[in-house]
């Protein structure tokens, strides 16, 4: 028999958006990580933000719905605010009920430079990266402005804090007498990718090219260029708001390795 055709048009729902996910959706992983990464940053946001005035949107929305804007590759943040009116999942993910208003779009601008001065991508990102640091999930990420040596100068700043005996693997814009002599003195091997086109032959030899691990390395290495999938050509200007979003995207892609890397609910 057929069914009568009816506009759906009930003034009340008595289904709450929480009953509304998939328990088995990946997006309710990724929420969970979020929610512990983002209530270990409250102090910070009650340090950048006035105890009186009128309020704001509280920050975490912002930053929930930023990532959400990574996840599913969203051009702007006009159409983020779009789908945040009609989307019932992205609603949950933000913190949104089904009645909240979403708001003005020009309120991330407002308040972009604020996070950024306060460093909220950089923390953001090491509070991800605590969570799991195996299984090729990113340990250390930065962005500088572009010199002949930036790469080489950035990699040096985040081989300091290695721990004594790591490797470092490194393609050939790396294999230079400089960098390597200064990862030895840092007590870290350089398992860089030779360049023999050079007129004095490559910094890297064969005590270091003999061992298994270094061919492991040099295949292991290239995972590195995964997360840059997500980046698109920036809009902003000034090296503290593109640090910002390059964070933003290089959390997002951690949040999406840990994802898959958790065990499936029973």
């Amino acid at each position: 028999m057929r069914g009568d055709y009816q506009e759906g048009g009930d003034l009340f729902s008595y289904v709450s958006l929480e009953q509304r996910i998939p328990k088995g959706h990946p997006i309710r992983k990724m929420r969970k990580l979020v929610d512990e990464a983002l209530t270990n940053l409250d102090s910070v946001f009650d340090e950048i933000y006035a105890d009186c005035g009128r309020p704001s949107i509280p920050p975490e929305r912002l930053i929930r719905a930023s990532l959400l804007q990574v996840f599913y590759s969203i051009r702007s943040e006009r159409q983020l605010m779009g789908q945040l009116d009609y989307n019932l999942m992205f609603r949950w993910f933000v913190g949104l009920s089904v009645d909240d208003f979403v708001w003005n779009p020009s309120t991330f601008s407002k308040n972009r430079d604020r996070l950024a001065q306060a460093g909220i991508g950089r923390r953001l990102f090491e509070e991800i990266v605590e969570m799991e640091n195996r299984s090729g999930l990113l340990v250390n990420a930065d962005l500088t402005l572009a010199t002949a040596t930036a790469e080489r100068d950035a990699a040096i700043d985040m081989a300091t804090v290695l721990k004594d005996g790591a490797t470092l693997e490194a393609d050939k814009g790396y294999d230079t007498r400089k960098f390597v002599d200064v990862l030895k003195f840092l007590d870290v091997t350089p398992h860089v990718a030779q360049n023999l086109r050079y007129p004095d032959g490559s910094a890297i030899d064969d005590r270091t090219t003999r061992h298994a691990s270094y061919e492991i390395g040099q295949r292991v290495r290239k995972r590195v260029e995964e997360p840059f999938g997500g980046l698109r050509q920036t809009k902003f200007r000034g090296l503290t708001r593109v640090r910002q979003d390059f964070l933003r995207v290089m959390a997002a892609y951690s949040l999406v390795r840990i994802r898959n890397l958790l065990p499936e609910a029973a």
